[in-house]
């Protein structure tokens, strides 16, 4: 009974964790005003470093050009967000890894974890799923969730206008 109570306890001390980080995130306006120009790969680096503790290793890789677009910038940013904290939240992962390629005609942005994977109910009626579908769509773009030999990847694919 009282490992129960602990481990409770430890998920609530962490979601209230990642509730302040949340916080201080927007307060520092980084959800919006700072995710043009190399901003989003800043604040993907500082995503995978907030998520990043002793249990768990978050890491972020890049290739490309960041984005021009603000808007495509921040749809994409909280989406990977949305999907680094369910991997946190549900998967009890030991490693999660974001990665971002942009070329002149697409942004692919892959999210996999090492956990114990999706569970059906959560794919049919997670509201994050639907929250990242809808991100995705509002971009002009798709996402996918795949359950992995061990976890979870999300991919989200949206493509760029041309010029």
């Amino acid at each position: 009974e009282n490992s129960a109570i602990r481990t409770t306890a430890r998920k609530v001390v962490k979601l209230i964790d990642q509730g302040i980080e949340l916080t201080r995130e927007i307060a520092r306006g980084l959800y919006s005003s700072e995710l043009d120009g190399d901003g989003l790969f800043s604040a993907l680096e500082s995503l995978s470093r907030s998520a990043s503790d002793g249990r768990v290793k978050c890491e972020f890789e890049h290739s490309g050009k960041p984005p021009r677009s603000k808007e495509l910038a921040t749809q994409l940013y909280w989406v990977a967000r949305e999907a680094v904290t369910n991997a946190l939240k549900h998967a009890e992962p030991r490693n999660v890894r974001i990665q971002l390629q942009t070329t002149d005609d697409y942004l692919r942005l892959k999210v996999e974890d090492d956990g114990c994977g999706l569970s059906e109910a959560t794919a049919k009626n997670g509201i994050g799923l639907k929250v990242m579908t809808q991100r995705a769509q509002l971009a002009g773009g798709t996402l996918r969730v795949e359950k992995a030999a061990r976890g979870t990847v999300v991919h989200c694919e949206i493509p760029l206008p041309e010029g």
